[in-house]
């Protein structure tokens, strides 16, 4: 009898002993079904892409994932809604994204929450701290008022406007150096003549 597997089931009589008559046809049967389901199933390592081995090792395999509600598989691994996960290793998505509402690591202080590799600038990022310091510990460039506190050594400062010391005694200046004078002095513009 030809084999249908593995595009639809064979079926096979039962034989009674001392009453039917075993013939070569009855084991070459049966012979041929073995055949069949290894070839299906594959040799370790199978370089043949219809086999089960293939599809399981090779990401290329038409079936190298599935799904648990009886559907068809298309390739890509599904996982209908979970109420609860527990990961007891590494997970490795490889060129994928992982998406949610939010990201919230449990580590304790000491420990980094994430490990970053790239250098890129993310783009929008919004920390409360920088280095462990608040925003108020930053001197900064946009427009607007910014009392700076404490002591700061600047090497180089250029003003582009006024600069009001608030009624405190300003201890210490720098007297330009110039080998010209200024075709327009300022107000308070203070300079030595180097060239004389």
């Amino acid at each position: 009898m030809s084999v249908n597997f593995p595009t639809a089931l064979d079926t096979y009589s039962t034989l009674v002993d001392n009453t039917d008559s075993v013939l070569a046809a009855h084991m070459n049967d049966r012979g041929d079904a073995i055949e069949a389901l290894q070839i299906k199933v594959g040799i370790d390592s199978s370089s043949v892409a219809t086999t089960i081995d293939y599809f399981l090792k090779h990401s290329s395999g038409a079936y190298r994932t599935h799904k648990h509600d009886g559907t068809s598989d298309d390739g890509a691994a599904t996982i209908g809604a979970l109420t609860g996960l527990t990961i007891a290793n590494n997970v490795d998505v490889g060129n994928f994204q992982i998406r949610a509402l939010q990201f919230y690591p449990d580590a304790a202080t000491g420990t980094a929450p994430f490990v970053v590799d790239s250098t890129t600038m993310v783009s929008n990022l919004n920390a409360d701290q920088l280095d462990g310091l608040e925003g108020s510990g930053f001197v900064q460039t946009a427009s607007g008022t910014q009392t700076v506190v404490g002591v700061k050594t600047f090497n180089s400062l250029k003003l582009g406007g006024a600069l009001d010391c608030n009624g405190q005694q300003l201890t210490t200046m720098l007297i330009e150096n110039r080998t010209s004078d200024p075709g327009s002095p300022s107000a308070g513009q203070i300079w030595l003549r180097t060239d004389v």
